[in-house]
């Protein structure tokens, strides 16, 4: 539908296998780009457009609100935790680290770990070590992917 309101609005004759093409091309291209590490480490200071959507859609990011999903199992609860979550992160919140230590240390936000171990992995500090380490001796194999994360954390 797009592609026709496209293609009429600028009278453009291409096929849309020709336009799919295309665009998986200069996606390729673009997901196989090597960046310099000083453009790397300067895109690091900007926030990125999911995490902007995170940010808008989270909402209230009191720590009121945020005690309360801790608190409280509600049908939504995780959700709306891991919108809460992407959005302190995005915005470099301090509260970012207590909250994904959180969320990795509960049973109930067990969809939400992968994110927690994500963000927890980029942490280098004295919390997220011993999460980590605490992990790992008690780990029973059953999530390769989150042991890869914690086994990466240490190299």
């Amino acid at each position: 539908m797009a592609y026709k309101k496209w293609t009429r609005n600028y009278g453009l004759n291409i096929s849309s296998n020709k336009v799919d093409e295309y665009i998986s091309m200069v996606s390729e291209s673009w997901d196989n780009m090597i960046w310099s590490k000083e453009f790397s480490e300067k895109a690091k200071s900007y926030i990125t457009v999911e995490g902007l959507a995170a940010i808008q859609q989270a909402g209230d990011l009191t720590d009121e609100r945020i005690n309360g999903l801790l608190d409280f199992e509600t049908k939504y609860q995780k959700e709306e935790m891991e919108l809460v979550l992407k959005a302190l992160i995005a915005k470099k919140d301090k509260r970012a680290l207590s909250l994904a230590l959180k969320i990795g240390k509960s049973e109930l936000y067990r969809p939400l770990w992968h994110s927690a171990f994500e963000y927890l992995a980029t942490n280098k500090s004295q919390e997220a070590e011993d999460f980590f380490i605490n992990f790992l001796i008690n780990d029973d194999h059953n999530r390769p992917e989150l042991t890869k994360i914690a086994d990466d954390y240490f190299r």
